[in-house]
């Protein structure tokens, strides 16, 4: 039985900013990541939110296996081409590169198939 999610747990907007008006770097909606293997697909991310604005400091966490590290990789652009991502990925192409061709833009570009 698959699990459809009506509404996203993540609110457009964080609260927690004091009226913060800054663009996020990273604003990841309902991100998910599949991997193509022999027999079909293997779920790593399912639904993942979060924004991150210049100067913050993120820590993702959770139990083993939990999807963790690919979620990294896939902020990264470091994932394998068995990787399927979806969701909204929009990001700063300038996090890990100068230039808009860096690592980030192709993440970013991944993300938006």
């Amino acid at each position: 039985m698959a699990l459809s999610l009506v509404n996203s747990f993540a609110p457009l907007l964080r609260h927690d900013h004091d009226g913060r008006s800054d663009t996020p770097v990273i604003d990841a909606r309902n991100v998910a990541v599949n991997f193509k293997v022999e027999d079909g697909m293997v779920e790593a991310v399912k639904d993942v939110s979060f924004q991150l604005y210049r100067g913050e400091t993120i820590a993702i966490v959770g139990e083993s296996g939990s999807g963790k590290s690919v979620t990294a990789r896939t902020v990264m652009g470091l994932l394998s081409k068995r990787a399927v991502v979806s969701g909204r990925f929009p990001m700063t192409a300038a996090i890990f590169s100068n230039s808009p061709s860096g690592p980030a833009a192709s993440c970013a570009a991944t993300a938006s198939r």
